[in-house]
């Protein structure tokens, strides 16, 4: 397996095993960053084992592939009609949709945000931290 990836180790797309051969050696003489995994046989005859990786969650860390880190956020009903999302990283980008439509957005100041609606509705909140931190989909449910 081959992932290619970018200098902050985003990955960019993986070329799954068989890998084509010449393949690790046209992208290095292109100046293309990767790392490369051959598949791993497991011995006695069994199936080769191969490295996970998934690039939504997954970057590459001094040639490994690792999780992307996680920020955790807490949601707090305050009343019937007012909702606090604390823990958002100053500099995330932070989106609410109703449905499919887009009706606000932000970039966090570090501050907890507060959500207020006057009427019932489920409320999708999505927050988009800097990277490498992964994104996070909050559904919001005000009854």
């Amino acid at each position: 397996m081959i992932a290619e990836h970018d200098a902050n180790g985003k990955i960019l797309h993986v070329v799954n095993d068989p890998v084509p051969p010449g393949l690790s050696e046209l992208m290095a003489g292109s100046g293309k960053l990767f790392v490369e995994f051959p598949p791993v046989d497991p011995g006695e005859g069994r199936n080769h084992v191969f490295t996970p990786c998934d690039i939504l969650t997954d970057y590459v860390v001094e040639g490994c592939i690792c999780k992307r880190p996680v920020h955790e956020h807490s949601i707090t009903r305050l009343e019937d009609t007012l909702f606090r999302i604390d823990g958002i990283e100053k500099g995330s980008m932070v989106r609410v949709y109703l449905g499919d439509a887009l009706v606000s957005s932000c970039i966090a100041d570090g501050e907890p945000l507060d959500l207020e609606i006057d009427e019932p509705c489920k409320l999708r909140v999505y927050i988009e931290p800097e990277w490498p931190y992964q994104e996070n989909w909050y559904e919001i449910d005000f009854e």
